[in-house]
């Protein structure tokens, strides 16, 4: 009887850490699930619920909040003439630089195709426009074909995540214009 039980203890040890492994796969695989395939940030729907709380805690303490709407220029071109490989790489390589730029706790958020979409907490509109221009300097460091048009808008009372983003676009959009491109 002692043997048997002692086996019996055995395999419950080896379930139990079978179990466990099972446990942290689990939460791992839900962390991911939260994130694009591809480029490793939020993804849409994950995104939109963390920037909506990140809206909530500005409000609530009082801080600034600014999002920045980054698309890819010329994605759509690098995907016809190189490749959607290419298009690809330019994705991973964009979050990358946006990832290495920003804080830790700054939120990157694949909004579109070739959008992302950034928010930061308690900075001032010149710290939020050097981090945009520090993003496009690291990507130009490795990749000076590939550039990257940006707009910010600051929280406002009454702003909705959409209207935030909005206006955000409405920004990147003047940008655009007056460059030129």
């Amino acid at each position: 009887m002692r043997k048997e039980s002692a086996v019996e203890r055995d395999l419950a040890a080896v379930d139990c850490r079978a179990a466990a492994t099972d446990r942290r796969r689990a939460a791992a695989d839900s962390r991911d699930a939260d994130l694009d395939d591809l480029t490793g940030v939020c993804r849409l729907a994950m995104g939109e619920l963390t920037v909506s709380r990140e809206i909530d805690r500005s409000r609530r303490s009082g801080r600034s909040l600014f999002v920045a709407l980054i698309d890819i220029d010329a994605l759509k071109a690098v995907n016809d003439g190189e490749g959607h490989a290419a298009g690809d790489q330019l994705l991973r390589h964009v979050a990358a630089a946006i990832a290495s730029t920003l804080r830790s706790y700054d939120i990157t958020v694949r909004w579109g195709g070739d959008e992302f979409v950034c928010a930061l907490s308690d900075v001032t509109l010149e710290v939020a426009s050097e981090r945009l221009v520090a993003i496009r300097r690291a990507i130009e460091r490795s990749r000076p074909e590939a550039t990257i048009s940006a707009g910010l808008a600051e929280l406002e009372d009454g702003d909705t995540l959409e209207s935030l983003v909005a206006r955000a676009d409405a920004a990147l959009y003047r940008a655009r214009a007056s460059r030129g491109s």
